[in-house]
C-alpha cells in the first residue's frame, strides 16, 4: 500500500516485494541517495525477510506443540522440547528475541508439558 508511492527501483523486482513489507514498519522511509544508502536498504529488506520467515517458523512449531497439548499428547510435546529450545535459542543468537523473552518462552512451554503431563 505504502510501498507502490515509494519507487523501489534499485531493488530489481519492485512487483516481487514480499507482503511483509507492506506495513507500517518500513525499512526506510526516503529514497537512498548515496550506493552506500542503496545497499544497505537492499540488506535491510533481505534480513527482514530472513528474520520474518525464522519468527514464524518459531511461531508455527510453538502453536503446533501446544495444539498437541491440548489433544493430549504431552509425551510427543515432551521429545519435541529440546527442538523447540533449539529454535527459540539460535532466534535469540540472531537477534530476533531478545533472551528475556526466549526465556519466558521456555518457561511457558515446559509449564505446560508439566501440567499437561499431571492431567494425563
Amino acid at each position: 500500500k505504502i510501498l507502490t508511492m515509494i519507487s523501489y527501483h534499485f531493488l530489481d523486482a519492485p512487483s516481487t516485494l514480499p507482503y511483509i513489507l507492506t506495513d507500517k514498519k518500513l525499512p526506510y522511509l526516503h529514497m537512498p541517495i548515496t550506493s552506500s544508502a542503496k545497499k544497505a536498504a537492499k540488506q535491510n529488506i533481505k534480513q527482514r525477510i530472513k528474520n520474518f520467515a525464522q519468527k514464524s517458523t518459531l511461531k508455527k512449531a510453538i502453536k503446533d506443540a501446544k495444539k498437541l497439548l491440548s489433544e493430549g499428547k504431552a509425551e510427543v510435546v515432551k521429545g519435541q522440547l529440546p527442538k523447540l529450545y533449539q529454535l527459540i535459542d539460535k532466534a535469540v543468537k540472531r537477534n530476533i528475541f531478545h533472551k528475556n523473552n526466549a526465556a519466558h518462552k521456555k518457561s511457558t512451554l515446559a509449564k505446560a508439558v508439566g501440567s499437561a503431563e499431571k492431567k494425563s
